[in-house]
């Protein structure tokens, strides 16, 4: 039994302790009407991996929460709900606080290194974060990421 257990152990997919996970994911794991996920090393190219935070909502009111908390704009929610074909908005925010949307045009480079780039899929009700730390990650996800989920 103990050699079945440590064979099931070494071949189960690993878990990512909760002190590894992002700090949204922390803020929104076990929230009432969304589900969130952390991936440790989501592969962007072939060179490149980064943590990524998905929040997904199942609900109607976890939608709703999320819509509120990432300040949304309800013209976007509104445009997304009779064009099926607008899905996708992109924004900078800042680095753990992905609530915060900034203006990159006002920033310095230094702050701006400081950013993470989100992704909200209107029709998918979900939130994908991530967790970039310089010019080139941020590159990697506009150029290489982006367009083809569009």
């Amino acid at each position: 039994m103990l050699l079945l257990g440590m064979l099931a152990c070494l071949l189960c997919p690993r878990v990512v302790q909760l002190e590894e996970c992002s700090e949204v994911y922390r803020r929104y794991e076990g929230l009432e009407g969304i589900d969130a996920a952390y991936i440790k090393n989501y592969r962007v190219n072939d060179t490149l991996t980064l943590p990524v935070t998905l929040l997904e909502a199942t609900t109607d009111s976890g939608w709703a929460r999320l819509v509120s908390k990432f300040n949304v704009p309800m013209e976007m929610v509104e445009l997304a709900k009779s064009n099926p074909d607008i899905d996708i908005w992109v924004g900078q925010a800042l680095k753990d606080r992905p609530e915060v949307l900034c203006d990159v045009s006002e920033l310095n480079e230094e702050e701006a290194q400081e950013l993470e780039i989100m992704t909200i899929s209107m029709q998918m009700h979900t939130i994908c974060i991530f967790h970039t730390c310089n010019k080139q990650e941020m590159d990697a996800i506009f150029y290489e990421k982006i367009p083809a989920n569009i």
